[in-house]
């Protein structure tokens, strides 16, 4: 049996095993993305989902160092090669000369964009903004004698990195924007994994587990409709959000890419797929820690500075002076962020009330900041009703 078959074979026992999505998390986890195991998975399935015509553009954002193009390359890999593009930003408008001169379409919808580093202060150009909102898109450019109009149709998947946090309200309202892990803990672990594939001691073969989910990818069905049963009770309980339409179209297309892949699983007919609640349940995990970022205006990042710096301070004894203020220089050394990566993150969180600045800094003077009122505001709410309580309200 050759590579392409082996592999084959091992993909089709993925799809018949008891939860495909299970050995999807293990198999992430055995590629060094155990601490970004659950973005992880989002991307994938975001891929996945343009089986049905919903491809999600991932971004994956967190400071410099911190592993996000290693995760882009993991999920990227997952991808049939045959599937994927590489997008770069100095040259985006390649993208629309791949379309034919003769006026006929490309094809994008079963696509992967993979895009380099997203440049600070960088917004999409107006034609992908028409084509992820439309899925379809005629260009006009000028030629010597006219015009000539370029084609494109079906909204491809993009994975894209970035350590900028100020992406424009437009563009994010276009993407799942996928905090990556950026503890110590999740530096060393980087390390750990690409010495040990350089000395060749992994237990596993990177390279043939992602053969195996780009298999998967191909074996999967492209379905006409994805039924959800019991989506009308899949209501916001808060509804102010401005954010609110993309969080709740988000949840539901996650939520159809686990059905998709647990499709051997599911009752299907006529490319007609009906989703379980179990999916629902495992999509609404998922997504809970981005609902929760969009209800309490605080991204994972800051959280986990805030978190940090409030384990610190309540560890010191009364006396301590630092115990009510502290410095930027103590915020850096506690949380071990790279200057640019904490003063943006600093910002952020007074903005958010978090933390209060009681003293500005000037020569010879510090910064000196102290923590706002940090329980009222991590509080987490759940944005939309879990498993149970659809259960609860009569749902099946």
């Amino acid at each position: 049996m050759n590579t392409t078959q082996s592999n084959r074979v091992d993909a089709e026992l993925v799809l018949e095993s008891v939860d495909p999505m299970m050995h999807l998390t293990n198999d992430l986890n055995d590629l060094g993305l155990d601490l970004d195991n659950d973005i992880a998975v989002i991307a994938f399935l975001g891929c996945v989902a343009r089986r049905f015509g919903e491809a999600q553009w991932i971004l994956f954002t967190g400071e410099s160092g911190c592993g996000k193009t290693f995760l882009r390359s993991v999920i990227r890999d997952c991808v049939p090669k045959e599937e994927r593009i590489a997008y770069e930003y100095a040259t985006e408008k390649a993208l629309l000369y791949r379309a034919p001169a003769d006026g006929g379409h490309l094809d994008l919808s079963q696509y992967v964009l993979i895009g380099d580093e997203r440049k600070s202060g960088k917004d999409d150009h107006a034609y992908l903004r028409t084509l992820y909102s439309e899925k379809s898109l005629d260009y006009s450019v000028a030629k010597a004698d006219g015009t000539m109009t370029l084609k494109l149709k079906g909204r491809p998947a993009l994975l894209e990195t970035t350590t900028d946090s100020g992406i424009s309200i437009e563009d994010q309202n276009r993407r799942m924007i996928l905090v990556v892990d950026e503890s110590e803990q999740k530096k060393e672990k980087i390390v750990e994994y690409k010495n040990k594939v350089a000395a060749r001691s992994l237990d596993i073969d990177p390279d043939q587990i992602t053969e195996i989910y780009q298999e998967v990818q191909r074996m999967l069905p492209q379905v006409e409709c994805v039924q959800i049963p019991y989506s009308e009770g899949i209501i916001p309980k808060v509804q102010s959000l401005s954010a609110i339409s993309r969080a709740h179209d988000q949840l539901l297309t996650t939520t159809k890419a686990i059905a998709l892949m647990r499709h051997k699983k599911r009752h299907i007919d006529k490319k007609l797929l009906i989703c379980e609640l179990e999916d629902y349940d495992l999509a609404h995990y998922l997504l809970s820690p981005l609902h929760n970022a969009l209800v309490s205006g605080v991204e994972d990042q800051e959280r986990d500075m805030i978190l940090s710096i409030q384990k610190k301070v309540s560890a010191m004894p009364m006396a301590n002076p630092k115990k009510n203020r502290f410095t930027t220089n103590d915020i850096g050394a506690w949380v071990g962020l790279i200057r640019g990566t904490r003063d943006r993150r600093i910002k952020k969180a007074v903005e958010a009330g978090l933390l209060r600045q009681v003293t500005v800094g000037r020569r010879g003077v510090a910064h000196e900041y102290e923590l706002g009122d940090v329980q009222a505001i991590l509080t987490q709410v759940q944005l939309f009703p879990n498993s149970q309580e659809l259960r609860a309200s009569g749902y099946r």
